[in-house]
């Protein structure tokens, strides 16, 4: 997931307010992972605990899971989620 489609997903969550509360939640937990696996991976790096860093990987992948998570779960009907457009057409 590229930084801008991370924009257009927090810019679709901060336009459609109502009755979204959960899922813009939701949205800044996937977003605190991912700037936190960075930060964890930078200060792994430093401190030399390579062993560790999958773990910071794993973090800064959370955006890209998170999307295709939450397509899958649109696309068999199980979660209507209205952002997908926002984030996949542009």
């Amino acid at each position: 997931m590229t930084l801008q489609q991370l924009q257009y997903m927090k810019q679709w969550h901060r336009s459609h307010p109502q009755g979204r509360g959960m899922e813009a939640a939701l949205c800044d937990l996937v977003l605190c992972a991912w700037v936190g696996g960075w930060i964890l991976l930078l200060a792994l790096a430093v401190l030399g605990e390579f062993r560790l860093m999958p773990v910071s990987l794993l973090l800064t992948l959370a955006p890209t899971i998170y999307l295709e998570l939450r397509r899958s779960l649109h696309e068999q009907g199980h979660l209507r989620c209205d952002w997908l457009d926002a984030v996949t057409e542009r």
